[in-house]
């Protein structure tokens, strides 16, 4: 299921990536890019989770596109809209 979110399922060295949510039954394509915010200081990547154990990129990425449907990160937290 999730790999049927990503319109296009090859790496893309460009660092753009477009995906597609249902929202409210309707398709929406999101072309987003994959910089993320880093946080130095912790060593890690900030408003978003990502599992050092499992590095995989899908994770943030579907995250920053639903951040992008919201708005922002902080509208999106714990997978809330506000």
């Amino acid at each position: 299921m999730i790999k049927n979110l990503f319109v296009h399922d090859q790496k893309n060295f460009a660092g753009i990536y477009s995906i597609k949510y249902y929202i409210r039954g309707k398709p929406w394509v999101l072309t987003i890019d994959d910089e993320m915010l880093f946080n130095d200081a912790k060593q890690q990547l900030d408003h978003v989770q990502f599992n050092v154990d499992h590095p995989s990129l899908w994770g943030p990425l579907l995250e920053k596109a639903w951040a992008k449907i919201d708005a922002n990160y902080i509208n999106s937290e714990a997978g809330f809209s506000f």
